[in-house]
């Protein structure tokens, strides 16, 4: 249907209740006499001007943990663009219980769209077209350590304390398809740390829980965002997952930041006499920021600077390898500047 501003006659935000003690949940409806198909609805929850879920049904629910005034907001999008803007105004008074209520999310999802949900703490969820057989509810939780089952075999990673449960009402098996989750992490001063959990955050995987085995497993496609501080994975499974992570060595070994690595044991460093070679430049731009983002990628890194240092050591006096050895960096280097672009 096609939605003229002038047609639309009323429409409104139903909230179960507009007052409360923090934290206080609050389960909200929209409600309109016009007919409105294939629409998605963007709540604002505290109107900060930033969507904190995008749902397909006209119903979402948020906890409020700070006393305040808030004006909730509800765009409805359809194909035509935003064709109704609606408010509502909850007073939220300071509780007794200052204890982080956990986070609990349902959504409806449709199996003939591309869904986005999103959450006020970034966790999200992203669903292919066709990933479902029928439309579904999705529950995404936030759960405490004590909540989970004992975590074991995390290859001497460390947990930071933030999992999610992510569940579909009708779906019990794996997916046809992958979807992709996202978890977020604390680094308030942007040091690269995990907050209070001393984790270098470019350490950074997804576990899940095998409910079948009773065991955790890592995810292999996981990528990380420094920036937004943000883990994201692909997956089909659907239950418990956790991030873990390497703790930060206090030799501040962490790549690119200990220059002796820089001069003596990276091979494109020797093999060009130089640091700041552009060569050498690109290929640190590269590990930047594909390869220290995927847990393959760190992986590799980890491995290439095990064993590059016998091997730069080697080829440090022998000019005819280092000329072999800039002429591949070279051309490796076209390759990924491309890439780049």
């Amino acid at each position: 249907s096609i939605f003229d501003q002038e047609d639309i006659k009323k429409g409104k935000i139903i909230a179960d209740s507009l007052k409360g003690r923090a934290p206080f949940t609050v389960k909200f409806s929209f409600e309109t006499e016009d007919e409105i198909n294939d629409a998605e609805y963007l709540w604002d929850f505290d109107d900060d001007g930033i969507i904190d879920l995008i749902t397909l049904m006209p119903q979402a629910e948020f906890i409020y943990n700070d006393p305040g005034v808030y004006m909730a907001k509800l765009d409805v999008r359809t194909a035509d663009g935003i064709v109704m803007s609606r408010h509502a105004t909850i007073y939220i008074t300071n509780g007794n219980n200052n204890d982080k209520k956990p986070m609990i999310s349902s959504n409806n999802v449709s199996r003939n769209k591309i869904g986005k949900i999103e959450l006020s703490d970034k966790t999200s969820l992203v669903l292919p077209a066709d990933a479902l057989e029928q439309d579904d509810v999705v529950n995404i939780k936030r759960l405490e350590s004590g909540q989970i089952p004992k975590e074991s075999s995390l290859n001497k990673n460390k947990p930071i304390g933030e999992y999610r449960e992510y569940k579909f009402e009708n779906r019990k098996d794996p997916f046809n398809k992958e979807m992709i989750i996202s978890i977020p992490y604390a680094d308030e001063n942007e040091d690269g740390i995990v907050d209070d959990k001393d984790i270098d955050e470019l350490t950074l995987d997804v576990y899940w829980y095998d409910e079948k085995n009773e065991e955790w497993k890592i995810l292999s496609d996981v990528l990380i965002f420094p920036k937004e501080n943000i883990v994201t994975a692909k997956t089909s499974h659907f239950t418990i997952f956790g991030i873990v992570g390497a703790e930060n060595k206090k030799d501040d070994s962490r790549p690119g930041n200990n220059a002796d690595d820089a001069n003596n044991c990276f091979i494109a460093t020797v093999a060009f006499d130089s640091p700041i070679a552009k060569e050498v430049i690109v290929l640190r731009e590269f590990r930047d920021k594909y390869l220290l983002k995927s847990g393959p990628g760190r992986r590799f890194v980890d491995f290439y600077y095990h064993f590059s240092p016998p091997i730069a050591d080697f080829i440090k006096d022998n000019q005819f390898l280092k000329s072999v050895i800039r002429f591949c960096i070279k051309f490796l280097v076209i390759l990924i500047e491309i890439m780049l672009k």
